[in-house]
């Protein structure tokens, strides 16, 4: 079989990037019969494309189908105008697995089309996600309703969500947990104090990570730990509370003092500090599964 993958998302560093990128890497690994057909497109990050690429170079079972089209462009062609089936740019496949942001046509009737749907939080909480992101994924969702074969939910919850708005029958939802990598273990004294003074980190500290958007809640975790900080001046005043993650949309998060926001950081370092946190605080208003837990 051809089976044909969108990465596309994999150049913003989210969750669903990682979910993208270790699907194909997985697949791979234990799939040496098949051919896999990636594509991906960007303008600005395509470069981002070229890295996961070459990392892939390994395996002779894919070939790449990669574009320098932006994706806000695909995402009217496709999502909006719903033209331009996906086969002309991959070539004629068996299966096609769409990415969490766009949700192209397919020429041939025989191609069974999958996709992924992480959450509901579109429908579940429409107030916390950014005008024109609510707007592209409800018709992304429109789509998906209308032409789909299959969809893997993250949970129980995400399947239940997917049946309650879409009305999608049951038995075109499958439930397919995520996991962490491998990569993420404990790491050793050494490697930790090298990269907690890299970013000018003391223990203890407490750690959340998450793009900066008003649903991951963090200036909620900020105003708690301003309070946490005032408890005891002798008892906290070393504590430390550091925040990963690029800011995606929303109000200036009102970051006090022994606050650390490291912005996006690579997989390497985030192992390490995931290692040598006092405690994890993920404070998001919603998940549909919630992998950094």
């Amino acid at each position: 079989m051809k089976i044909a993958i969108d990465v596309s998302q994999i150049v913003y560093g989210t969750g669903v990037s990682r979910y993208q990128a270790q699907l194909v890497e997985a697949l791979l690994k234990i799939d040496h019969r098949n051919e896999y057909i990636v594509f991906g497109s960007s303008l600005r990050l395509r470069h981002k494309l070229n890295s996961f690429k070459k990392d892939l170079s390994k395996y002779s079972n894919i070939k790449f189908k990669f574009y320098p089209i932006p994706l806000s462009v695909l995402e009217f062609i496709w999502n909006k105008l719903h033209i331009l089936p996906i086969d002309k740019l991959t070539g004629p496949v068996d299966i096609f697995h769409s990415s969490d942001w766009i949700q192209p046509p397919i020429s041939r009737d025989s191609t069974k089309k999958i996709t992924t749907i992480h959450d509901m939080v579109v429908y579940l909480f429409p107030s916390s996600i950014h005008k024109r992101i609510l707007t592209n994924q409800k018709r992304r969702l429109m789509r998906i309703k209308q032409d789909i074969d299959l969809i893997i939910a993250d949970s129980n919850a995400t399947k239940e969500d997917v049946i309650k708005f879409l009305q999608i029958p049951e038995a075109k939802i499958k439930v397919v947990y995520l996991a962490s990598s491998a990569d993420f273990r404990p790491q050793t004294d050494e490697t930790i104090n090298t990269v907690l003074e890299k970013y000018k980190i003391k223990k203890p500290y407490i750690f959340s990570v998450a793009t900066q958007e008003p649903r991951k809640n963090i200036q909620k975790l900020l105003d708690v730990f301003e309070k946490i900080s005032q408890l005891s001046k002798y008892k906290y005043q070393n504590l430390q509370l550091v925040l990963a993650g690029k800011y995606g949309w929303g109000d200036e998060l009102k970051v006090r003092e022994n606050v650390i926001w490291t912005d996006f950081i690579n997989q390497e370092d985030l192992i390490v500090l995931y290692s040598g946190c006092r405690v994890f605080a993920y404070p998001s208003l919603y998940e549909g599964f919630g992998l950094p837990v």
